[in-house]
Parts: structure tokens; sequence; C-alpha cells
């Protein structure tokens, strides 16, 4: 099972007081330990590296364990992204 959580809010909110339940650190695991090919992985890499610029951010979690977290351009863990409606699209495409 893979979740999805996406967040979008000015600056002057407290991030943390969210999503109260969600602020503990997931623990991170390889891929391979959770039953997911490495490699796909590295295939989406590389094709958001080479074709989509415009992705900042990608994190993978299963079984409850972050299994890919990356950032691209200039967004760090820390960055605050505008979302609107590609939560309902992309968790769409996973149901």
């Amino acid at each position: 099972m893979f979740y999805l959580f996406t967040c979008s809010c000015s600056s002057q909110v407290d991030k943390s007081q969210l999503l109260p339940h969600l602020n503990a650190e997931l623990e991170y695991r390889d891929p391979e330990s959770q039953n997911v090919d490495n490699q796909i992985l590295e295939e989406m890499n590389n094709f958001i590296t080479q074709y989509a610029s415009q992705v900042r951010s990608i994190i993978i979690s299963r079984n409850g364990y972050i299994i890919f977290e990356k950032y691209y351009g200039n967004a760090r863990k820390e960055s605050v992204f505008a979302m609107r409606s590609v939560t309902k699209a992309v968790t769409g495409l996973l149901t």
C-alpha cells in the first residue's frame, strides 16, 4: 500500500499543527526490504531529472516506511509547495 500526503499552506501557518498525528518522523528503509524494485525508482528518478523539470519533490512511503525521498531544483525538505488539484489526480491514478 502506498500513501500520498500533500499539504499546501502559507509560510505564516504553523505547519506542525496541520497534521499533529503525523509529526513523528517516519523511518527510512531500503526499497528492496519493502518488496519494491529499486531499479524502477532509479528509472523514475532519471526520467524526472532529464524530462520533468517542474517536479520539485518525490516521497514514496510503503508499509509505513519512507523508501524514496528526493528533492529537485532548489527544493528542500523544508520547502512548502502550492499543490492545488494535483493530489486528487495522483491519488486517482493509484486507486
